[in-house]
């Protein structure tokens, strides 16, 4: 969160794919991601103020939460004025779908921004535990998404050419088919094995595609180190990945994972965050002592707040504050999140990182 550049939001488009000869600069869309912060906060609140006005008027559960403070969309015009609006949980998100379901048939008639006929694809969130929360989304929210995730791997060094294994959850889980679209967006080449075979599978395809780098969890790329051996007689280091993703779970900022992420790829190891929504982040590759976690690379779709868990009252975000995190999907049209609470503390650094990436 801690873009350099002095130059203006306005005219900013969502998706900008490098030409050719771009190939060997640091970002994908520099345009956005080395806005300043006055830049960014300035655009982040002129999308605000229409998203607002988007989901009251599109949105009973949306309204609801206006109605809970007696405010209406012309009455947000700070960030400040925003953060009265009460934040929704998962908890109640399960709620609403629920009594959307009951009342009108449809899990998203509540909730849900955009006809139905502009919905391309449904996604539920990651959680393991209780009903699916699901949101929808239109072909221009899986256009962001897609560039998110080009931002994210373009900063690793992924290009047009690489080849990706996808070994997480092919099912509704975000990191899934959003990934995968994302991964081919940017141009590099996806293998979508998925973990659904089983380890032996995932070996098998890596033995025959030959990617340069592999989308996992961590504690599944620790289990492949170990059965490596055991079903191909040759150590996962010969599988010839550059670089590890670690996603789906919590760990790839761990050291010691890292550590043994790396040493038993021989890969670079890169933390991340983001499947088909909109806040998105990926860490450097620092040395797994150094690794300080992720630069939020999506700020000009995803506003981010932190508040006190228990007051839910706004904390400033300062270099080291921590908080729970609430996110809203800015310029979003499917289901759009509106200081949406997962329950997850969330520590914040404002101060450039020592790789020089913004963010």
């Amino acid at each position: 969160m801690s873009g350099t550049s002095g130059k203006r939001a306005a005219g900013v488009r969502a998706a900008r794919e490098p030409a050719a000869g771009d190939r060997g600069r640091r970002l994908w869309n520099e345009a956005v991601e080395t806005l300043s912060r006055d830049a960014i906060a300035e655009l982040q609140l002129q999308r605000l103020k229409q998203q607002v006005r988007y989901n009251y008027d599109r949105s009973p559960a949306h309204r609801r939460k206006f109605d809970e403070v007696g405010a209406r969309p012309e009455d947000i015009r700070s960030f400040e004025d925003f953060s009265r609006i009460p934040v929704m949980t998962k908890d109640e998100h399960r709620r609403v779908q629920q009594e959307s379901l009951e009342r009108h048939g449809s899990p998203f008639a509540l909730l849900g921004c955009a006809a139905p006929e502009e919905i391309v694809r449904i996604n539920a969130t990651s959680g393991t535990t209780g009903v699916p929360t699901l949101y929808t989304l239109t072909a221009h929210d899986v256009a962001i998404v897609n560039e998110m995730h080009a931002r994210k791997y373009w900063r690793a060094g992924i290009r047009p050419g690489h080849v990706m294994l996808q070994a997480l959850s092919l099912s509704m889980f975000t990191g899934g088919l959003p990934l995968s679209q994302g991964i081919m967006h940017l141009g590099a080449c996806v293998v979508p094995v998925g973990i659904e075979g089983g380890t032996k599978r995932v070996i098998d395809i890596a033995r025959i595609t030959r990617p340069h780098a592999i989308v996992a969890t961590p504690s599944f790329g620790q289990y492949l180190i170990e059965e490596a051996p055991r079903l191909t007689g040759r150590p996962a280091s010969e599988l010839g990945l550059r670089w590890f993703f670690c996603a789906g779970e919590g760990g790839g900022g761990d050291p010691e994972v890292r550590r043994a992420l790396a040493d038993g790829f021989g890969a670079r190891v890169f933390d991340h965050t983001g499947g088909g929504h909109a806040f998105h982040g990926i860490s450097c590759d620092a040395p797994a002592e150094d690794c300080a976690g992720m630069h939020f690379v999506s700020e000009d779709h995803c506003l981010l707040e932190l508040v006190d868990p228990a007051t839910r009252a706004p904390i400033a975000l300062r270099h080291g504050a921590i908080g729970e995190m609430v996110f809203t999907f800015l310029d979003w049209r499917g289901g759009p999140f509106m200081r949406y609470a997962l329950g997850d503390l969330l520590q914040v650094w404002t101060e450039p990182c020592a790789c020089g990436m913004p963010g």
